[in-house]
């Protein structure tokens, strides 16, 4: 069925040809191409050895898809069904001499009637399709299915015995199998819904496709059956399921209560890549599941619609419809990709990369691709693992030409051991003894959190900004330090602060700046000067930020330690995410392009920034800053500034995720305390106990909810 066609009436945005074809999160595809141009084009299938693909399509000022076929350069594109009627679902034959697909040309040689969607968003079943066999120039060898109905949506298995295909011979949407003379047929399912989208797995073994089901709603079914009797389909709620290829062990996959469709295995055969809405209503996009349901991963990211993905038979190639990148509103064309099973492969070793001396996407992103490897194990302060991030970083300072030094230190750990950690720190002195310091931390977790945002990012605008002052001297003195122990408790930075190298008039910090979303920019300890203000909205003006200016917060980062001293501060963070804090923030996840913007908005502060006008105001905090024992595991949204505290991340297996938070949702009340700010939230915490139960109220989509919290230490 062409599904395809009404998605993009419904779904497509008036989006130009000066998009790019690829978004910067889309880092299993490379070198992606754009094969068509104009009108609506998708379901491109490749043949078996890879040189070709055919595909459907409804070039512009006409009216009914007809069956094409191009190399897989996008070139000799030609016309193969008869041009007659309408035609849907072509797929190649392993031998490449002939196609398969269905048409309604023997009902009628015109176009079939549009659907009729006073009924509501639903798709045309048309009776007259069947199944025809062609050959390359266009003939019609066979015609495989010649039963009043609905038959279409055929495949064949790369064993190059059986065709499964939707059918509605048996009253309802189902599966069949047949051999490759349309006999043999069977049954393969036997469920009310709409059965449909099959493709066979790599070995042919298994066969993964997309259903309806009515489990628990009568009046769905009810829907369901009524327009199935006027050949009509509502496909509001759609799942993946494989089988075996016989009909057996089927088992769903998805569980999203989304409209996912279009699956195809991987060349592995354990995962599949779909097309969902499940992160937008209109937005659909590709994702990858593993068969049994677990590991769901976003692939693209586009406003509109991507789908109907298929992989080449080596596993190289991924070919998909898209409306990116469209000329004008309602088209799709067909892109193609090379595909980057493992992630890690896309960069070359920084050991091998010659960097610019100005402040470029490429250079942070070599710079987090280091620091963020697996093999440093997290950078836990006393492994090996930070201590090659140390000498990463000293490194580099000295190649940028600053004096580079390590400032050691030690803690004890949770089982009194004494642990040797160190501070990294360049110095570039300048005119005058008023030194400014750039900092960040360059510690994790440990384990397999490898801290690609947290705090990889932050360094990562560290080791640029000594280069490009190195090379572009200001008059006054800069001290860069990469901070040990921030996660453990701020400890390198209050080291520091108590063991200072340099006469210090300001600090501005850079933690987790790598994830800029709706180009919001959050900087806090804006009113630890009279200075800062005005110089971060002079600067704004040529980067234009969403900016969230915190004056009554001087951040919970290493920026802290030196406000404590009666130091000026700025922190700057884009904010938490749901890789926060867990093992799959890795280098491939960060928003580069927005990364370089905000590093060259703090190279902008430090320049306009006249280090002898830099005065310390002491933040006027209303309220009273609460010690408290208990945690829900939330991180707030800096940038909120209505009534309430939003969550921008909630950590997996604490209280907030245990009782069904979610990022997003905005606390008012806990316990008996009314949640205005965050303040009253750190109020509220201090009241409570570890073991406490307590009510919270919180807001979702404008609605109350409330739900009991355990909290925990």
């Amino acid at each position: 069925m062409s599904i395809r066609w009404v998605f993009v009436t419904f779904f497509v945005c008036n989006v130009m040809a000066s998009e790019p074809v690829k978004d910067h999160r889309e880092i299993h595809l490379q070198n992606v191409q754009q094969l068509t141009f104009g009108g609506e084009n998708a379901e491109a299938y490749f043949s078996f050895d890879g040189t070709q693909l055919v595909f459907q399509a409804t070039p512009r000022h006409q009216g009914c898809d007809q069956i094409f076929v191009m190399n897989v350069d996008g070139g000799a594109k030609r016309l193969l069904s008869t041009g007659k009627g309408r035609t849907t679902c072509s797929f190649f034959y392993p031998d490449g001499q002939h196609i398969l697909y269905a048409s309604t040309h023997d009902g009628s040689v015109e176009c079939p009637p549009p659907v009729d969607m006073s009924q509501g968003y639903v798709w045309a079943l048309y009776p007259d399709y069947d199944i025809y066999k062609a050959d390359m120039a266009g003939n019609i060898v066979q015609k495989l299915t010649d039963t009043p109905g609905y038959d279409a949506e055929a495949v064949l298995s790369p064993r190059g015995d059986k065709i499964v295909f939707t059918s509605t011979r048996s009253g309802d949407l189902e599966l069949w199998s047949m051999d490759l003379a349309g006999a043999n047929l069977k049954q393969l399912t036997n469920t009310p819904g709409y059965d449909g989208g099959a493709f066979f797995s790599p070995d042919g073994s298994k066969i993964v496709w997309r259903a309806s089901r009515f489990d628990n709603n009568p009046q769905g079914l009810a829907d369901y059956q009524r327009l199935l009797k006027e050949d009509m389909i509502r496909p509001s709620q759609l799942e993946i399921f494989v089988m075996d290829v016989d009909g057996s062990n089927q088992q769903q996959v998805t569980h999203l209560g989304k409209a996912s469709f279009g699956p195809y295995f991987h060349p592995s055969g354990e995962k599949i890549i779909f097309s969902s809405n499940v992160d937008a209503q209109r937005e659909f996009d590709l994702y990858m599941i593993n068969i049994d349901g677990s590991g769901l991963e976003r692939i693209t990211y586009t406003a509109q619609f991507d789908g109907f993905p298929m992989f080449s038979l080596d596993g190289k190639k991924l070919v998909w419809g898209s409306n990116r990148n469209n000329a004008f509103p309602r088209e799709t064309n067909i892109f193609i990709a090379d595909w980057v099973d493992d992630v890690r492969e896309i960069v070359p070793e920084v050991s091998h990369y010659h960097q610019s001396s100005e402040i470029k996407a490429e250079d942070l992103f070599h710079h987090v691709r280091f620091l963020a490897d697996d093999r440093l194990r997290g950078r836990f302060p006393g492994s090996d693992g930070i201590e090659y991030a140390a000498r990463y970083i000293a490194d580099r300072f000295a190649e940028y030409g600053l004096d580079s030094y390590f400032q050691v230190f030690e803690y004890k750990d949770e089982l009194g051991k004494t642990i040797n950690t160190r501070n990294v720190v360049g110095f570039l002195p300048g005119k005058t003894d008023k030194t400014i310091i750039i900092g960040a931390h360059y510690d994790h977790l440990g384990g397999v959190h490898n801290g690609a945002d947290d705090n990889a990012s932050g360094v990562a605008g560290v080791l640029e900004l000594a280069q490009f002052f190195g090379s572009h001297p200001v008059e006054h003195s800069l001290l860069f330090i990469a901070f040990s122990g921030e996660e453990l408790g701020l400890i390198g930075s209050k080291y520091y602060v108590n063991h200072p190298l340099k006469e210090v008039v300001a600090m501005i910090n850079m933690d987790m700046i790598g994830h800029l979303r709706e180009n919001k920019l959050i900087i806090q300890g804006v009113g630890t000067s009279p200075v800062w203000e005005e110089i971060v909205d002079k600067v704004n003006e040529s980067y234009s930020f969403v900016l969230a200016k915190q004056k009554e917060e001087p951040g919970t980062s290493d920026q802290r330690s030196f406000y404590e001293k009666q130091i000026a501060v700025l922190g700057f963070l884009t904010g938490a995410h749901d890789h926060y804090n867990r093992s799959t923030d890795d280098f491939w996840r960060l928003n580069y392009p927005g990364h370089e913007k905000i590093v060259k908005f703090v190279r902008d502060v430090v320049i306009d920034l006249r280090a002898d006008q830099v005065t310390f105001s002491a933040l006027k905090v209303n309220k009273k800053r609460a010690k408290f024992k208990v945690s829900l595991g939330v991180m707030p949204d800096y940038a909120f500034t209505s009534q309430g505290l939003r969550l921008d991340a909630v950590k997996v297996n604490r209280s907030a995720y245990n009782a069904g938070l979610q990022s997003g949702d905005i606390i008012i009340k806990l316990g008996a305390v009314q949640i205005n700010d965050i303040y009253d939230y750190v109020a509220a915490l201090g009241t409570f106990e570890v073991g406490d139960k307590v009510e919270l109220v919180f807001l979702r989509d404008g609605l109350e909810n409330s739900v009991e919290v355990l909290l925990v230490k």
